[in-house]
């Protein structure tokens, strides 16, 4: 089987990078050796990040999170990097990041990525007369989030 495209993950994604790399028997991006191939990238958040990001020759898609797309917001610098490149495919994973990303210019379809086997899955609560929602992230990042 012909390997599909490479991984680019930071340190902060690691897990979600190596999950990925398990559930779509992917490798992890290696810029010595891998420049010229597809490359998925994950994780934006710092210059070290959108450096490698420029400095690939080959096809490049972004899958947009959160905290990558707030930071990118913020950073003129790195909206500069990606106007300078050329065909990106970009994606997210809801219509309210589509929206933010359009107001910078980035037109990106919704792809949300599950990490994790879905069937394993159960649901753990009962619907209330109040809608409710739970939501897994960092510690200490609660106003990043929004929340």
């Amino acid at each position: 089987m012909t390997e599909k495209f490479k991984i680019y993950y930071p340190a902060g994604m690691r897990v979600f990078g190596e999950a990925l790399e398990r559930d779509c028997q992917a490798k992890r991006y290696n810029p010595d050796t891998d420049i010229y191939k597809k490359v998925l990238f994950i994780g934006l958040y710092s210059i070290e990040d959108y450096k490698i990001f420029a400095e690939h020759q080959g096809r490049k898609a972004i899958f947009w999170n959160g905290s990558d797309v707030s930071i990118l917001k913020e950073e003129p610098a790195y909206q500069e990097i990606l106007r300078a490149q050329p065909r990106i495919t970009h994606a997210t994973h809801n219509e309210q990041l589509q929206k933010e990303l359009e107001e910078l210019g980035i037109e990106a379809v919704i792809a949300p990525i599950f990490f994790g086997d879905k069937n394993a899955i159960k649901p753990s609560f009962i619907p209330g007369e109040i809608t409710e929602f739970y939501m897994t992230m960092h510690p200490g990042r609660e106003e990043e989030y929004g929340l």
